[in-house]
């Protein structure tokens, strides 16, 4: 059990990890299973969510303890929460409906690298600026995000 208080937040992460499910499984690879289940406390509000989620891996016990475990599904989090969710909120990617999946590929690569060049330095922000408005404001102007990539 391990307990983090911050962003205005009491949050109780709890694991359970097995591995001697392998070989009971077609999933390919498998090794360890783990149940993770997370309580949240709103300081503010007292409001109580809590949520169970679920992880299969390849990793061995010897390679991933359940401290460890607990850190990979985390950093998955954190990189949905830097990329994704910047491109969902910022560009709308979730909205959009194409029917051709190639458009799509190529639609996503421009994301990713509008999104680099929103990281980096330009006359346009400040370095305080939210990753997200930046996006939300490069979408409406992409032309002066152009004309100001000389300076990134």
């Amino acid at each position: 059990m391990t307990t983090e208080k911050g962003h205005g937040r009491l949050e109780r992460r709890a694991r359970r990890v097995r591995s001697d499910l392998a070989g009971y499984s077609a999933f390919p690879g498998l090794a360890q299973v783990a149940e993770l289940k997370k309580e949240v406390v709103h300081l503010a509000t007292g409001e109580l969510t809590r949520g169970t989620r679920y992880l299969v891996t390849s990793l061995g016990p010897a390679e991933a303890d359940p401290a460890r475990l607990l850190a990979v599904a985390r950093r998955h989090w954190g990189i949905e929460n830097r990329w994704f969710h910047v491109a969902d909120d910022g560009f709308g990617e979730d909205r959009q409906v194409l029917r051709d999946h190639d458009r799509g590929q190529v639609l996503g690569l421009l994301r990713g690298a509008a999104l680099n060049l929103l990281r980096g330095r330009c006359d346009l922000w400040t370095d305080e600026t939210p990753l997200t408005a930046r996006a939300e404001w490069a979408n409406g102007r992409p032309l002066a995000v152009l004309a100001g990539s000389t300076r990134l």
